[in-house]
């Protein structure tokens, strides 16, 4: 019995602090979260290949009076035919979250104590941000007021003129997205990367 418990504790602690990396960064933002419209889900199969990765994704943040320590989870996502699916853990292997996106109807499964704005939509629109081509990017914002630009590495998310995130490939393994209007930043680390 004292397992479950210890094991719920670290998840609610886990939780706990993510939250409040957030959290904080959210103070004095021309652009509210309310007035941010959700970023459209892409089609899985606009990813040019059927692959999986496993990552560890390193949450900080970026607001001067914040103490908290980076947190990470570990994440694993997959483009078996016409579909993506993903899966969160923490650093410690419970369970934060599960999706599947089949062409752009979503279904998931997230732990009671992970705070709404804490979604697999939300993380998966930031995979696709980082991993899906261009092309695709622009033709699902065509007509609104998003504005996705890319040169060289980084790639550039607006809103209304406004940049949302800033996403910059260091390497094959490394991707790092800055979200300026929140003010906390996601180092992706791509731990192993396979074909399906």
């Amino acid at each position: 019995m004292l397992i479950p418990q210890l094991t719920r504790l670290k998840t609610s602690v886990f939780v706990l602090l993510l939250t409040s990396i957030i959290c904080s960064c959210t103070t004095a933002i021309p652009l509210s979260q309310a007035e941010l419209p959700k970023f459209p889900l892409l089609a899985p199969n606009d990813f040019p290949e059927r692959q999986q990765f496993n990552q560890v994704f390193t949450i900080t943040s970026h607001h001067r009076q914040s103490s908290i320590e980076p947190q990470s989870l570990l994440a694993v996502w997959a483009t078996p035919t016409d579909k993506l699916i993903f899966s969160a853990l923490t650093a410690t292997g419970q369970p934060l979250m599960s999706a599947t996106l089949v062409e752009k109807t979503l279904d998931s499964k997230t732990i009671d104590s992970l705070p709404e704005f804490i979604s697999a939509a939300t993380v998966i629109s930031q995979i696709q941000l980082a991993y899906w081509p261009a092309a695709a990017i622009q033709k699902a914002i065509k007509n609104s007021q998003w504005k996705f630009t890319e040169k060289d590495h980084r790639r550039t998310l607006s809103f209304n003129r406004q940049t949302v995130i800033e996403i910059t490939h260091i390497n094959q393994k490394q991707v790092k997205l800055i979200h300026h209007l929140f003010g906390f930043s996601v180092e992706i680390s791509t731990l192993k990367k396979e074909s399906l």
